[in-house]
């Protein structure tokens, strides 16, 4: 498939979605409400949101690790050379998707950002409705049986 061919949503990087997501709930909560306002050290939502951040560090970014270390292709367009199926991919087909949510949602209840959190939904529907039916179908015609086995092992999301 050339890149002319690659539906849109495909050729958009995952964290530039999720970034662009999020810094467009961020700018309408500061114009909305005035600065963000965080939550205080006492409230429990900061401590979840803080909390969120540690599995988001080992789902997103020990996945991307691996992925950069093994020199693998992180976009979802690109050609399939090795199915992962151990570190984070144990436990998530899709530790990176996974891993930013976490972040993204973590850093609103932090930073008390409600609008900013809801509009979590926007990535993640993308993810689970275009992006992760694509990557798996190309599995499923690159690793056949292989993928099967770890489709059937592993959920998609945890």
């Amino acid at each position: 498939m050339t890149d002319s061919e690659t539906p849109f949503l495909l050729r958009i990087p995952p964290i530039a979605l999720f970034v662009a997501v999020f810094l467009v709930g961020f700018g309408i909560e500061a114009l909305a409400l005035g600065a963000p306002h965080p939550a205080a050290l006492s409230d429990p939502l900061f401590w979840i949101g803080f909390a969120l951040l540690f599995p988001a560090g080992y789902f997103g970014a020990g996945a991307w690790v691996m992925f950069r270390r093994r020199r693998l292709a992180l976009m979802p367009a690109d050609k399939l050379t090795t199915l992962v199926a151990d570190g984070p991919f144990r436990f998530s087909r899709n530790p990176m998707y996974f891993g930013l949510a976490l972040l993204h949602l973590g850093l609103c209840l932090v930073l008390g950002l409600p609008l900013t959190a809801v509009l979590l939904l926007l990535p993640l529907a993308i993810m689970q409705f275009v992006v992760i039916p694509y990557e798996e179908e190309a599995m499923t015609r690159t690793f056949g049986a292989a993928f099967a086995d770890y489709r059937q092992r592993v959920r998609r999301w945890i």
